[in-house]
């Protein structure tokens, strides 16, 4: 969890970034990704970046 995170921190403002790009830098296929998100938090990796972003923003 803690490189997924950092990855969309490091990628926080581009709206570009997608599963295929975090899975890739984290060496994963997205499946595997998606699997991994879901079993630890119950939502979808879109989702879990969603949240993320959101809670980020209203954290500053």
């Amino acid at each position: 969890m803690k490189k997924l995170i950092d990855k969309i921190d490091s990628n926080i403002s581009n709206p570009e970034l997608d599963v295929l790009q975090i899975a890739s830098a984290l060496a994963m296929s997205h499946r595997k990704l998606y699997g991994k998100v879901k079993a630890l938090t119950g939502r979808s990796v879109v989702e879990f970046i969603r949240d993320y972003r959101i809670k980020k923003r209203h954290a500053c």
